[in-house]
């Protein structure tokens, strides 16, 4: 049996969705008896899912945080880490290395890339997001397209980061292929809200620069929904929470505006709103937004990664052209104005969601990983 080693460039945050496809990927491979390694950061504490894959057999190595600090003791402790996850990995002697980058530059890919490549082992490289305007020096850019062209495999989540990849490094990749995330939801649909105000919801981690907060509140404090009958409700977690909730009090929206935290119950937190929101300045395919079609919830998105591949205007939802305020605001006027059809836009996302999300992601991923 094939040994794999999945290592995941995710710094930013412990855990987040552009984890879930390669965790899935890994339990069902020792499942079926093929030896597994990880590698992540290591954090104060380690996600269920790492344990899990313990648990099942899986080796589970960490490589230093480099954002916890600590003093020269701990400088050194953390070096001597740094060598023996290495080790670990050259020990274990993978057949074929899944490289999951949270985004396609991520700083540990260039950290450890050339070691990498240095093993001379097969790998596959899967982006999960791209941002939408980016320059690299000249070194930087000539490493990634290197690294990227070497591999086995390469992923994208959505049509768009590709090509945004592409222009970026100012080099075709023509050995990159698309492929779907996984929806973890089995079970019903929310039931549509029956209230007389409009619930809103946005569902992501609390980073303005990326998920485009301050677009946000910049739309609803217009005076246009001075008296209107809504609110939105901010579902996640983050460094900006303590921002944010200032930001909506300067701009007069802490009525309108609740932070509700982190929610696991996705369902249940469907039922209680009737659109979602997404005015992100960069994307890959997200999967709160494959989730709330999923639960017959239309959206408001901007046209960042795959989000415009996912909603059709007054199809299925509304696409602001780009992430700043005019279309944001622009785009959520004509959502407003046809409020009264967002149930049966909630619906025709659901049908959309069952045409193109019905297969099983992650066979699909491990049959092309392996073969």
């Amino acid at each position: 049996m094939k040994k794999i080693l999945f290592l995941s460039t995710l710094e930013s945050v412990p855990w987040g969705g552009s984890e879930q496809l390669w965790s899935d990927m890994a339990l069902r491979l020792l499942d079926d008896g093929y030896k597994v390694m990880t590698n992540t950061l290591e954090w104060q504490q380690t996600h269920p899912k790492l344990k899990q894959i313990a648990d099942k057999g899986g080796k589970v190595v960490f490589r230093p945080n480099p954002h916890t600090g600590g003093n020269i003791s701990k400088a050194a402790t953390d070096k001597l880490k740094g060598l023996r996850w290495k080790k670990d990995v050259f020990d274990f002697a993978p057949d074929i290395v899944f490289i999951n980058e949270g985004g396609t530059f991520d700083n540990a890919l260039h950290q450890h890339g050339d070691w990498l490549r240095s093993l001379q082992i097969p790998y596959v490289v899967l982006s999960n997001f791209m941002p939408e305007y980016l320059y690299m020096p000249p070194n930087d850019r000539h490493f990634f397209y290197n690294f990227l062209r070497q591999a086995k495999e390469l992923w994208f989540v959505s049509r768009r980061n590709k090509e945004v990849a592409e222009r970026v490094l100012a080099k075709d990749l023509p050995h990159a292929t698309v492929i779907t995330n996984p929806i973890k939801l089995n079970t019903p649909p929310a039931s549509y809200p029956a209230t007389d105000t409009w619930h809103m919801a946005t569902v992501a981690r609390l980073e303005t620069e990326v998920k485009g907060y301050d677009i946000l509140m910049e739309t609803f404090a217009q005076p246009q929904w001075r008296n209107r009958n809504f609110n939105v409700n901010i579902y996640g977690s983050g460094d900006h929470l303590e921002y944010l909730q200032e930001l909506a009090a300067n701009k007069g929206l802490q009525d309108k505006v609740i932070f509700k935290g982190f929610v696991n119950n996705i369902v249940e937190l469907w039922e209680a709103n009737h659109i979602m929101l997404m005015p992100s300045r960069g994307e890959g395919t997200p999967l709160s937004l494959l989730e709330a079609n999923y639960c017959r919830r239309a959206a408001v998105v901007t046209d960042v990664g795959g989000n415009a591949d996912v909603i059709e205007e007054g199809v299925n939802g509304f696409v602001a052209e780009a992430p700043v305020v005019t279309c944001f605001a622009n785009a959520m006027e004509r959502a407003w104005q046809q409020r009264e059809q967002w149930e049966q836009l909630g619906i025709n996302a659901r049908m959309r969601i069952d045409e193109k999300y019905t297969t099983d992601a992650v066979q699909q991923a491990i049959n092309r990983l392996l073969y």
